[in-house]
């Protein structure tokens, strides 16, 4: 084997994972190393969906995905879209299933249990004869005439083509800390700079603080400079900080965004109790109720509609006595609806890098070849998954994007 044909990929998570498995497809000759700085491949893809690992999603198009263009995006997607994705994995031995607990499109292992994935995947690179380094960070690298002369903490290293699948910055105990951003401007590109998203809001309310760890089902409004950016209905949880789970992850972005890269202070979000209802109908909902049952306790005519500890919460925070429902005076009842319609909140930070799911930012796509993957700056180098300045929504729609990406980085098309 000449040395022209050794190959690095650099990040042992999902992206380079695939991009190793589509090299040694496309290049059955080639010396493939696959090097992680952790002590093990895949740590992040353990906690995806909570630990199910959701794979993809059925609703993957490109303007799902922020960051690079649209055009971009599905460059890389056409090559390697969510059906690919499903048939990669049931040929891998992982059967995947559509969750129908809703309408969101996610597909997830049938065991449910994202070391099915991991273990097949690494079993697959074995079996194709990826040699695996992991323990191994590497420290610096130079291009030279014909590859890159690669320093790492175990020694030095040469490879004729590079591919940097280092991910973002998120979950920086399982390996994420964005050293990636540092190699890629060694070799000349701009880096956007990296915000963490996906992640819970720090907006410190008086409901809140009563009902800490209630969790519900909510529709969240992300509000931007006054304007409503995006809407989601799903699981919330309210903490004493402000608000978690899957609704806030899914329109946390142009808050975090705004807040952490053009450092303005304008986000609100916009919560409605029931969720789907509008104005009138939750009025409609409620005058029915109050009509059938005059004589009974405010809070107790909400109880069926919410969570039970909500209602009291509510009241307390409304300044409403919580008596029958015939003594409550219109103008509270009025206040009351208003609110469960449009609860405005404002939100003054976003929680860190540790509890953030994804990274909007990194390598500047404009600097990158859509179709191939392949640097602007140098040949011979490659990006694939969260490094690029691509990110998308909540559901399987970033792993799409590691396995899309690893696939046409493998390819390493000149």
């Amino acid at each position: 084997m000449a040395k022209r044909d050794c190959v690095v990929i650099v990040g042992g998570g999902a992206a380079g994972i695939m991009a190793a498995l589509s090299a040694r497809r496309h290049h059955p000759g080639h010396k493939l190393i696959l090097v992680e700085h952790e002590e093990s491949l895949g740590r992040k893809l353990l906690v995806c969906g909570a630990g199910r690992c959701n794979v993809t999603n059925v609703n993957v198009v490109p303007e799902r995905f922020s960051g690079a263009t649209t055009d971009f995006i599905a460059a890389v997607l056409d090559q390697f879209d969510h059906r690919s994705v499903r048939n990669f994995f049931e040929d891998l031995g992982v059967p995947l299933y559509e969750e129908k607990k809703n309408t969101k499109g996610k597909l997830f292992p049938v065991t449910n249990q994202a070391q099915t994935v991991l273990g097949l995947l690494i079993d697959e690179l074995e079996r194709a004869g990826v040699e695996i380094r992991t323990g191994v960070h590497l420290e610096s690298a130079k291009a030279g005439d014909e590859g890159f002369t690669l320093k790492t903490n175990k020694g030095p290293m040469w490879s004729a083509q590079l591919i940097l699948a280092t991910g973002g910055r998120t979950y920086p105990k399982l390996g994420g800390d964005g050293s990636g951003y540092a190699l890629a401007q060694g070799f000349g590109h701009s880096i956007v700079e990296p915000v963490a998203t996906a992640l819970p809001l720090v907006a410190r309310n008086p409901v809140s603080k009563q009902v800490h760890g209630v969790r519900a089902e909510m529709e969240v409004a992300a509000i931007v400079g006054g304007k409503e950016i995006c809407r989601d209905s799903d699981q919330m949880m309210f903490t004493k900080y402000g608000f978690t789970g899957p609704a806030i992850l899914n329109v946390s972005r142009p808050i975090a965004l705004r807040l952490n890269r053009e450092r303005k202070n304008d986000c609100e979000l916009e919560l409605k109790f029931l969720p789907r209802k509008s104005r009138d109908e939750i009025a409609a909902a409620l005058a029915s109720r109050w009509e059938k049952r005059p004589g009974q306790r405010l809070s107790l005519s909400l109880s069926g509609l919410m969570q039970n500890k909500l209602p009291a919460a509510i009241l307390s925070h409304l300044e409403i006595t919580d008596g029958p429902v015939e003594t409550t005076p219109a103008a509270d009842r009025t206040r009351l609806i208003d609110f469960l319609s449009g609860w405005r909140v404002p939100v003054s930070e976003t929680r860190g890098w540790d509890e953030g799911e994804f990274t909007a930012g990194g390598v500047d796509c404009s600097e990158v070849d859509a179709l191939t993957l392949r640097s602007a700056k140098r040949s011979g180098l490659y990006f694939a998954g969260e490094i690029l300045d691509v990110d998308g929504e909540v559901g399987g729609f970033n792993l799409t994007w590691a396995w899309a990406s690893g696939f046409v980085a493998g390819k390493l098309s000149a």
